[in-house]
């Protein structure tokens, strides 16, 4: 569940539909940074099974792939 939210909101960072406000991109990039500041949290609290630290580990890596891609982009406004 918490991996279809990051991608939606990947979504909005990379590649936005037409029309969607600039500032629907830098809300989506601040919550993608406060998942994954709980994500890092989660996985430096140990104490995981190999599924969710997996699944943690997966989330926090599309998440920095994501906003070092959304980097690039051209600010519109």
């Amino acid at each position: 569940m918490l991996g279809d939210v990051v991608e939606h909101l990947a979504g909005l960072v990379l590649k936005p539909a037409p029309g969607t406000p600039a500032e629907a991109s830098q809300v989506a990039a601040s919550t993608l940074r406060s998942i994954a500041a709980t994500v890092d949290e989660r996985l430096g609290a140990g104490s995981l099974d190999g599924y969710a630290e997996a699944h943690l580990r997966d989330l926090s890596a599309r998440i920095v792939r994501t906003l070092a891609a959304g980097i690039a982009l051209p600010v519109e406004g």
